[in-house]
C-alpha cells in the first residue's frame, strides 16, 4: 500500500519493519517471524517493479541494472548445484540476491522520495535510541525474552566498568552490530538535510538532535567497527575531491559542533567507550591474524566455483534449519573470503569489479542539494569495504544491508547528460515516425 503511493514511502515502510525486525522475531519465536522482514521486501519488489516507469528513468538505471543482474545471475547458477540440501542453499542466496534489487530502485530515485526516507530515518533513529536508553538503565531482559534468538545477544555481556559487566545494547535490532551498522548507514541522508540551507530551521534542528542522537547510539551499542568507520569516513571525506570549499566549511563546522557534544557524553560515561580497547595491539592483531588465516588463494584452490551456496562461515541460518547444516563451514571472519567461498572464483571477481566501480567512478547526485550526500555515501562506502576483510555480515544486517544497498544504487545513477541525450534521440524518433502538424499526408496508389 505504502510502495502504491511512492517509492518513498514504500522504503519508508521497509525500514520501519526492519528496524523493528530483531525485537519481534525475538519475542514471537516461531517459523513464521523469520519472514517478516522478507515478505516486506517482496511487496516493495512487487510494486515497484511491475510499475511503469518514465524512459528518463529507465536510462538512469540502466547502468545499475547491468551490475544487478551479474550479481544475482552467478549465485542463481550456483544455486542450481546441489552441494548442500537445498533449503540450507535457498537460506544462502537469500542474503545474496534479496537486497540487490534496491541497486536499481536506488538509481531510479527521485530528490522527493529520498527526503521522505531520510525524514522516516531521523525519525526511526531517535526511536531507536529511546529503546537503547531503556536497555541501558535496566538492562535488555525485559525487551529480549532468553531464547535460541537471543542467545548470542546474552553471550555479549563484554563491556566492563571496574567489576562490572554490561551487555552490548541492541535496541529494537537483531543485536548491536545491526544497531550500529544501522545507525551508520542512516548518517549520510540525516547529515545531507541537516546542512541543506533550504530547510527549515525548525527542520534543520531537528536533523542535527537525530544526528547527535544516530552517533552516541552507535557508541552506546559497543560494536567497535562502526566507530572505526564513522572515523574513517570523516577523514576520507576532508581527503577525497567532491566537495566544494563553501561546502567543506560547512560540514567541518558542524561535525566540530556535533563532535564536542557527543565528545561530553562519552568521556563522561565509561560504558560508551568499548572502542578505546583498539588500543591493545596484541588484541587487534589476533583479530586481523584470525580474519587472514584462510587466505583467498587457499581458497581459490580448494573451491574454484565455491563451497556450496549458504555453507560458508557467516551464514545466518534460523534455529529450525541448524539440523540440515553442513557438518562443518569453510572460510574466515572475513566478508572478501566468504564472497570467495560462496560463488568461487567468478563471483569474486564480479563483486571485486563492482566495488572498484564504485570507489572509482564520479557519482551523479541527484540535485546540487544532495552533494554533501552523495559525498558521504562515496566516502562511506569505500571505508566499509576497504575494511570487509575483519569481520562478515555486511550483506546479512537488517536492514543496514539493504540501506547500504540502496545508497549503492544512488551512486550507480546515469549521468544527466546521457539521459538527455537519450531523450533527445526518442524525440527525434518520435517527430519523424508522426506526420508534421497540418500537413496533408499523400500516398500513392499501390501503397
Amino acid at each position: 500500500m505504502a510502495a502504491n503511493r511512492s517509492f518513498g514511502a514504500g522504503m519508508s515502510a521497509l525500514l520501519c519493519v526492519g528496524y523493528f525486525f530483531g525485537i519481534l522475531r525475538a519475542n514471537f519465536l516461531d517459523g513464521y517471524s523469520h519472514f517478516i522482514f522478507d515478505v516486506s521486501v517482496l511487496g516493495l519488489y512487487m510494486v515497484c517493479f511491475t510499475k511503469s516507469i518514465s524512459a528518463r528513468n529507465d536510462v538512469r538505471s540502466k547502468y545499475a541494472k547491468n551490475w544487478m543482474t551479474l550479481l544475482i545471475g552467478w549465485p542463481l547458477i550456483l544455486a542450481l548445484i546441489p552441494v548442500n540440501h537445498y533449503l540450507i542453499q535457498l537460506v544462502g542466496l537469500r542474503h545474496l540476491v534479496l537486497a540487490l534489487p534496491l541497486l536499481v530502485l536506488g538509481a531510479r530515485t527521485r530528490i522527493r522520495d529520498l527526503e521522505t526516507i531520510a525524514m522516516t530515518l531521523a525519525v526511526l533513529n531517535l526511536i531507536a535510541f529511546g529503546f537503547a536508553l531503556a536497555q541501558y538503565f535496566y538492562g535488555i531482559e525485559p525487551f529480549f525474552p532468553r531464547n535460541s534468538m537471543t542467545e548470542i545477544m546474552y553471550h555479549s555481556g563484554d563491556i566492563k566498568v571496574g567489576s562490572e559487566r554490561f551487555h552490548r545494547i541492541p535496541a529494537t535490532f537483531s543485536n548491536a552490530h545491526t544497531y550500529g551498522g544501522t545507525a551508520l548507514m542512516s548518517l549520510p541522508l540525516i547529515i545531507n538535510l541537516m546542512a541543506d540551507t533550504t530547510q527549515a530551521n525548525s527542520r534543520r534542528i531537528f536533523f542535527t538532535l537525530s544526528c547527535i542522537v544516530t552517533i552516541l547510539g552507535i557508541f552506546i551499542a559497543g560494536p567497535r567497527v562502526p566507530v572505526v568507520t564513522l572515523a574513517g569516513t570523516v577523514a576520507i571525506m576532508l581527503l577525497l575531491p567532491g566537495l566544494k570549499p563553501s561546502m567543506k566549511s560547512i560540514f567541518i563546522a558542524s561535525a566540530c559542533c556535533i563532535g564536542a557534544i557527543c565528545a561530553y557524553f562519552i568521556i563522561a560515561d565509561p560504558r560508551l567507550q568499548r572502542f578505546t580497547s583498539l588500543s591493545d595491539t596484541n588484541m587487534v592483531e589476533s583479530r586481523v591474524t584470525g580474519s587472514l588465516d584462510f587466505s583467498l588463494m587457499d581458497c581459490f584452490w580448494k573451491y574454484p566455483l565455491g563451497a556450496g551456496i549458504g555453507g560458508v562461515a557467516g551464514a545466518s541460518l534460523p534455529f529450525f534449519l541448524r539440523e540440515l547444516a553442513p557438518l562443518e563451514y569453510v572460510g574466515a571472519e572475513n566478508e572478501y573470503i566468504r564472497i570467495a567461498a560462496e560463488q568461487g572464483i567468478v563471483g569474486f571477481l564480479i563483486w571485486l569489479a563492482f566495488l572498484l566501480t564504485l570507489a572509482i567512478r564520479k557519482p551523479i547526485p541527484i540535485s546540487k542539494r544532495w552533494l554533501l550526500g552523495t559525498h558521504t555515501i562515496r566516502c562511506l562506502m569505500i571505508f566499509s569495504w576497504a575494511t570487509a576483510f575483519i569481520g562478515v555480515g555486511m550483506l546479512q544486517g537488517i536492514p543496514s544491508s539493504f540501506l547500504m544497498v540502496f545508497m549503492m544504487g544512488l551512486l550507480l545513477r546515469q549521468p544527466y547528460a546521457a539521459t538527455a541525450g537519450a531523450k533527445i534521440r526518442l524525440d527525434k524518433t518520435k517527430s519523424a515516425l508522426s506526420p508534421a502538424p497540418n500537413v496533408a499526408r499523400v500516398l500513392p496508389l499501390d501503397s
